[in-house]
């Protein structure tokens, strides 16, 4: 398994694997979850945001990327984020731990996109995204196997199900992509 700062340095820096976010299925993913966040005011989080790519894509398109941050596990993808994108905010977390002990309670709603894929520990990820969120946590993660080395599995509906099992939550399949959407109860 690939720590996040294998994964950037050896993989996403290495490929250019950002330049995958203007393909027509990627692009279609960004917009999506812009989307979701449609109608919040307050701070949203952009969670394992890479080199910050995303993060900007999805920012634009609502319009406020000033209240959209990049949360990443790897200290290169967070210097390269600021490099590449000073206007906006980017922050590094060691851990989720770290994450839930700075942002508890801090964003109105959190994407995690196509990132708990390559998380060992997922109920630990999905616990922190629950403790930062207020209102709505939105995953993504791949249908089908995108052959990604940092990829430590692949999801079913069945195994979505069962990870966000005593949530409030929804599931849909859009072409290559699983969106799970968690509402946190008031």
């Amino acid at each position: 398994m690939l720590t996040a700062e294998q994964y950037i340095v050896d993989h996403w820096k290495k490929n250019k694997v950002w330049r995958n976010l203007t393909t027509e299925k990627h692009l279609h993913r960004l917009d999506k979850c812009a989307d979701y966040l449609k109608g919040f005011t307050g701070l949203c989080a952009d969670v394992g945001c890479a080199c910050g790519h995303s993060t900007r894509a999805m920012g634009i398109r609502l319009d406020y990327p000033f209240r959209l941050v990049g949360i990443d596990q790897s200290e290169t993808a967070i210097r390269t984020a600021k490099e590449l994108f000073p206007d906006n905010i980017f922050f590094y977390c060691e851990s989720a731990t770290d994450m839930e002990k700075r942002f508890a309670g801090v964003f109105d709603a959190v994407v995690c996109s196509e990132v708990i894929e390559h998380v060992k520990d997922e109920k630990a990820l999905l616990l922190a995204l629950e403790t930062i969120a207020n209102k709505r946590i939105v995953l993504t993660t791949p249908a089908v196997d995108a052959g990604d080395p940092g990829h430590v599995r692949l999801y079913t509906e069945a195994d979505l199900v069962k990870l966000c099992e005593g949530l409030a939550f929804t599931i849909e399949r859009d072409g290559r992509f699983w969106y799970v959407v968690i509402e946190k109860e008031d």
